[in-house]
């Protein structure tokens, strides 16, 4: 990995903390809703770090990266 790599996860995560945070202070936290809206962004990191991952490596599994991260794909 070099500081490119750094600067390209600290973007990603600035990203979808922002918008984690924005939907935790727009929406009402004690609706199941909310709690899905908040996995789906949380997953969403997993999937943008994976596309990153990808990219820089051909040998990444995918799969086997989102399995432990326990991002559920069937959502």
């Amino acid at each position: 990995m070099t500081k490119k790599d750094f600067v390209t996860f600290a973007r990603m995560i600035r990203t979808q903390r922002q918008r984690i945070i924005h939907t935790n202070n727009t929406i009402e936290n004690s609706t199941v809703n909310a709690d899905k809206e908040l996995h789906a962004q949380l997953d969403s990191i997993v999937e943008s770090l994976a596309d990153i991952f990808g990219r820089d490596n051909a040998q990444f599994h995918r799969g086997k990266f989102i399995q432990a991260c326990e991002v559920d794909t069937e959502s």
